[in-house]
Formats: C-alpha cells, structure tokens, sequence
C-alpha cells in the first residue's frame, strides 16, 4: 500500500484469547502500559471484549501498526490473530485508547458466524470503511434471534433514551422484558486510568423489514466517542427529563451539544413530569429538530411495536399519527 498524505493505516484484528476472571478489569489494568506504548509509537487503538472473541483496531504509520500486532501475535495468551480489515485511510479515533466490552446472549459461535456474514456482504457489496466495521462488531443486532433480524438488509432505526438517572435502562429493561427481546449491556472506558468507565444497553425491537434499537444511554456517556460512533445514524432521541428542572435542564443541554457536535436533526421525544420542563427543553432545542413531540413513559413501556415505531420516529417511519400523547 502507498499512503498519501494525512492517510494512516487502519487494521481491526481479531482473536479467542484465553481469558479468566472479568475482561473489563483486565482491559482497564492494561490501559497505562498500552497508552504509554501508543503515546510512543504515534498510535490510536480501540479495544472491544464480546462474548469470548477481542478486537483490535489500530490507526497510524505502517511500522507502528504493525509492530502492535506483532506483540498481539507473540502473547500466547491470543492465539491466532485474524485480520478482518486493512486498508489506507482518514484517521477515525479520537484518542489514543478506547475499550469497550459487550455482554449479551451470545455464545462466542455466534460471533463466528456474524463475522462470516460480514465477509460474505462485503463481498458482495465492496470494502466497508473500519469503523462501520466496529460498529458491527461493538452493537450487534438482536431483533429476536431470528433470521430477518439478523440480516445486513433490514433497515435499522437508532433511539437513543437517556437520562440523569437509571430511568433510561428501566425504561428499555421493561420494554425488552415484555417484547421477549434480549438486552445487551455494554461498557465504555477511556485510556486514562484515573477515568470512570460508563455503561449502557440496548435492545433491538422487530418490525416488518426493519428494526428498531433502543438505546439506553446516561447523560455521562453522550460524549464517549464509542458511544458517539454508534449514535452516527441517530433518527430519534427521547429524553426523560424527570421532576427536576436542574437535571432537565442539563440533559437537554448534553444532548443539544452532542446533536451539535454530530451534526444531526434526528426526531426528538420528551417525557417530563411537568409540562414546563417540556417546555424548557423544547425551547432549549427547537433549533436543532423539526419533529419535536412529547410523549409518555407508561404508554411506551405497554406499547405495540406498531405503537412504539409511530411514536417515536413518527415521518421518519412514514407514521402520521400525533405524537403528543396524553
């Protein structure tokens, strides 16, 4: 490969290593030594531990990409290392080292056989840049199990539900448990050891040809770049913006700065437990949506599918239904 200028090159790997006892805090132990290893070499890595398998994506010079996975290579620990992408590119990381590990159901065949699936699509369809890779990788789709969830054709709607609290992993735990879905946790953590790592979960609701995924996400967690790299095609933000103004206040403004900063109009929801704090955040917002509605929490947490799609993405969904429900 010959590099032009302000191209890196951009390589995400893949192993079963032998693990015991928790990845997150193996991952985390590791993140003075790796980030000093990167801060030498000019290296930006991102880690990501799921259901058995780990992952590596690396961007900068050749001689430094490389010699990161020829340590990769000579831990026993990894055994055989897969490359699933290499190629010459734009830089996507922020940061010297992100980690994120992803628990659900799977079993470490079921990651085998997602992989498969993307080599088989890419080659139908053409390379796909490194991070639209990831994204695969760290938030799998799980619409049930079945085939049709499964599959790289079913358009797929992106919601984030956030909060101040845990009312957003309540929210979407309630609505998993009753659509007989399952969830999958995720964690999320910087290369500064002296960093608190944040967590989130999500599940994938199935309509016809499409799904769904309702991401619960806490207001600490909108400026991870992980997490901002999932939010990329986000068609719908709901807020549950609770009692308190302080709180709603201050949610509205973290997710005004993350539609900033991303870029994008997605639908937006508010669920609050006064009509002034609606108010306040509509306000707050108005100049970064179209589509701005109110709805309510117990309705969605009893809600259809059918009911769920209109509600939340509304013309985006190609619903006329109002979304102001009382």
């Amino acid at each position: 490969m010959n590099s032009r200028a302000g191209e890196v090159l951009r390589v995400v790997c893949a192993s079963l290593p032998l693990v015991q006892g928790s990845v997150m805090e193996e991952l985390l132990a590791m993140r003075g030594e790796v980030s000093a290893f990167n801060a030498s070499q000019g290296l930006r890595s991102a880690f990501l531990y799921s259901s058995g398998w780990v992952f590596q994506w690396h961007e900068g010079s050749t001689a430094s990409v490389d010699k990161a996975l020829r340590i990769t290579q000579a831990d026993p620990r990894h055994g055989r290392i897969r490359v699933l992408h290499r190629s010459l590119g734009r830089a996507t990381l922020e940061q010297s080292l992100q980690i994120v590990t992803t628990h659900g159901g799977d079993k470490p065949t079921d990651v085998a056989r997602r992989l498969f699936r993307l080599k088989q699509s890419e080659a139908l369809e053409g390379p796909v840049r490194p991070d639209e890779l990831w994204r695969e990788l760290m938030a799998p789709r799980h619409a049930g199990g079945g085939a049709t969830g499964e599959s790289l054709l079913v358009q797929s709607h992106v919601v984030a539900v956030t909060s101040g609290s845990s009312a957003a992993v309540d929210l979407v735990r309630s609505i998993g448990q009753r659509l007989g879905v399952p969830m999958t946790y995720q964690r999320f953590a910087t290369g500064d050891p002296r960093s608190a790592d944040v967590g989130a979960v999500y599940v994938d609701v199935p309509g016809p040809l499409q799904v769904m995924r309702l991401h619960a996400l806490s207001r600490r967690s909108l400026s991870h770049p992980m997490v901002r790299l999932l939010l990329r095609d986000l068609q719908c933000a709901l807020l549950l913006l609770g009692d308190g103004a302080d709180a709603s206040c201050a949610l509205a403004g973290d997710v005004g700065q993350l539609l900033h900063d991303l870029t994008l109009r997605p639908s937006l929801r508010l669920a609050a437990g006064a009509s002034h704090l609606a108010e306040a955040a509509r306000q707050s917002l108005q100049n970064l949506s179209s589509d701005i509605g109110d709805v309510d929490c117990g309705m969605l947490s009893r809600a259809s599918p059918e009911t769920l799609f209109a509600s939340l993405l509304g013309r985006r969904h190609g619903a006329t239904a109002d979304c102001r429900i009382d």
